[in-house]
């Protein structure tokens, strides 16, 4: 065994003679990385940055691992934020795309919904489509294609909703006739003339008929004289009122 005192003042190297097989074994220097005592897989990446090849990365080569680590990090995070960037744009396209098509659906229509009633979009013309069933004859009634005997009529829709006091003028609205049952099943119906909403607490409905009043407190009836000479009034009492609407 020999050992050397360099003269610059690094560490003393020592090296081992083994007279068998004639393997000299030299120990790394102070602050280098050995490759021969690393993976393999460490090795392929650390033997890059050997530069003079004695099989060690002492401190210079390290900066250059640590230089590419950084590099690589930066990268990354340049990438990450190019992924971001790419999805925002993908969005914004998207939405794009989306409104353009509505904004294209919207000018090109011809018709529009006003009052549940389809007209035409600048006027209030109702749309008229084609019946293979009905033809104009020249008087002007609609009339079944083929048989001009037949002539097309029309009548006034009913609707029964129940009457209460919470209701607005506007509900109130094609009000014709009201229809109370009492409480041994008799049925009593009135034409209405008109009707007015009293503010108090709870609100009252006034429904005038040609026989009377009939006074509504919330949704039971309270003052029933239009109803006296029809039936027992005892029976009406608290009783809930149907209202009959034109549709």
């Amino acid at each position: 065994m020999s050992s050397f005192v360099k003269p610059d003042g690094e560490p003393t190297v020592t090296a081992t003679l083994a007279a068998e097989d004639e393997v000299y074994e030299v120990s790394p220097r102070y602050g280098s990385v050995h490759l021969k005592g690393l993976s393999m897989e460490a090795q392929g990446v650390l033997s890059k940055f050997d530069r003079n090849g004695d099989g060690e990365v002492d401190e210079s080569e390290l900066e250059g691992v640590v230089d590419v680590l950084v590099k690589e990090q930066f990268k990354g995070r340049m990438f990450l934020c190019g992924i971001q960037m790419i999805v925002l744009a993908l969005v914004v396209l998207l939405a794009s795309i989306f409104g353009l098509a509505w904004a294209v659906v919207s000018i090109n229509k011809s018709t529009a919904l006003r009052n549940r009633v389809l007209v035409r979009k600048n006027s209030d013309d109702p749309v008229q489509i084609a019946n293979s069933d009905f033809t104009m004859a020249p008087s002007g009634a609609i009339t079944a294609r083929g048989n001009s005997r037949a002539v097309l009529g029309t009548s006034t829709l009913y609707v029964n909703r129940q009457l209460n006091a919470n209701m607005t003028t506007s509900d109130l609205t094609g009000l014709v006739r009201v229809k109370v049952s009492g409480t041994n099943g008799a049925n009593v119906g009135f034409r209405v003339t008109g009707f007015s909403l009293r503010s108090s607490n709870p609100p009252q409905l006034h429904i005038s008929t040609p026989a009377g009043i009939l006074v509504l407190l919330g949704d039971r009836l309270t003052s029933y004289n239009a109803a006296q000479d029809l039936v027992d009034t005892d029976e009406l009492a608290g009783q809930s009122v149907t209202g009959i609407f034109a549709g």
